[in-house]
């Protein structure tokens, strides 16, 4: 696997203006199984706009992720939660060295299925789905698209990074993680 590392910085208030669409996420959020049923995903008990507004700058981090030997194509998906994690690794270190930043995660939160060793093929891991409290909330982040941001655009205008899908049961030629950090100007290294 060769994981390809694009980064970029942007005033939270530009970011919102520009990238964040919370009506129209949403929208496709409800059309997710994770729906109402994950921590990381909408809806949410908070205006997401809010949640943004309480940073100032947005650290956006990409991974352009290639899948090069037959091994990690038939794996993929154990190939992308590795690199999920080393992006989810570098953000948490991130966050020791600002102050107050949090983790945006390239994706739902996973964590309580893999410290129970679930195969996730829906989304029962979530004490969400059963009204109880998140067990890991000093872990759980949510992602930029729950709060409403285009992975798309923010991939494409500020990484200069196309999305790809697969088409015909076929893989992308690459997969793309985008994560990030919000934090304030206050935060310091």
């Amino acid at each position: 696997m060769r994981i390809e590392e694009y980064k970029a910085r942007v005033p939270v208030v530009e970011y919102i203006e520009n990238f964040v669409d919370v009506d129209k996420f949403e929208d496709y959020c409800r059309e997710c199984k994770n729906w109402e049923k994950v921590w990381s995903c909408p809806p949410f008990k908070f205006d997401p706009i809010d949640y943004w507004a309480q940073y100032d700058r947005l650290f956006v981090l990409g991974y352009k992720i290639f899948l090069e030997t037959e091994d990690e194509k038939s794996n993929w998906e154990k190939y992308l939660a590795d690199a999920k994690k080393k992006m989810m690794d570098y953000l948490f270190e991130m966050e020791l060295m600002y102050i107050g930043g949090v983790s945006l995660a390239p994706g739902n939160c996973k964590i309580c299925a893999k410290e129970e060793g679930i195969i996730i093929d829906d989304n029962s891991y979530c004490t969400r789905v059963n009204e109880e409290p998140c067990k890991h909330p000093e872990k759980m982040r949510y992602s930029i698209e729950a709060l409403g941001g285009d992975v798309s655009k923010t991939a494409a205008d500020l990484l200069d990074i196309e999305l790809k899908w697969g088409k015909n049961g076929e893989l992308p030629e690459y997969f793309v993680l985008v994560g990030g950090l919000i934090y304030s100007d206050k935060a310091f290294m």
